[in-house]
């Protein structure tokens, strides 16, 4: 499926301009994509359902293309003013995804950071634990905000495992314990992934 999604050419073009502008990133995006695809997969998505959870695992941090790298990369502690350009990323990313083939799919997207209680460390620094909420995506039914869960979850435990220039890579003990205090989505998802690691 993954593939099929990257051979689409408008994903094929936002996953260039992802790249180009900074690799870890676009890395960690397709790493998502596989956790989220293999999550919905867990929970009988099929068809257009698990393409847009694919989708919108791909492309989350699309909208980190307008954030300059010394913010996404620093290794020093973030400024307010830097802080808030990191924080409204998803927002974005869902002002990126216009084509209509990403009409769901841009809805998981800017809900992926809805479901941490606090934020997840990096850096060292403190985001906005109440991230905010989209009428666009609570206009939708109900199978978008579980699909934004699955990208949370996704996300948080890519994060967390991966080693980027400001942080190190956590074993995946603590990563999990980590995520059973700060996911305030259905902890089942949780679950469901250390069974698939």
């Amino acid at each position: 499926l993954l593939e099929k999604i990257l051979a689409l050419t408008p994903v094929r073009a936002m996953m260039t301009e992802l790249y180009a502008h900074d690799a870890d990133t676009a890395r960690h995006a397709v790493r998502v994509a596989v956790y989220a695809i293999a999550l919905g997969l867990h929970y009988d998505f099929e068809g257009k359902n698990l393409e847009t959870v694919g989708l919108g695992a791909l492309l989350h941090d699309t909208g980190k293309c307008d954030i300059e790298l010394e913010i996404l990369n620093g290794k020093n502690n973030l400024t307010m003013a830097e802080r808030a350009r990191i924080t409204h990323h998803p927002r974005h990313s869902f002002l990126r995804l216009t084509d209509t083939l990403f009409e769901q799919a841009r809805r998981v997207a800017v809900a992926h950071h809805e479901f941490q209680r606090q934020p997840y460390p990096r850096r060292g620094i403190e985001r906005r634990s109440n991230v905010q909420r989209t009428n666009e995506r609570r206009r939708y039914r109900p199978f978008i905000r579980i699909a934004a869960e699955l990208v949370a979850v996704a996300d948080m435990y890519d994060a967390l495992t991966s080693a980027r220039t400001y942080k190190t890579a956590w074993p995946k003990e603590r990563v999990f314990s980590v995520m059973k205090e700060e996911f305030k989505g259905h902890p089942d998802i949780i679950n469901v992934l250390m069974t698939l690691q």
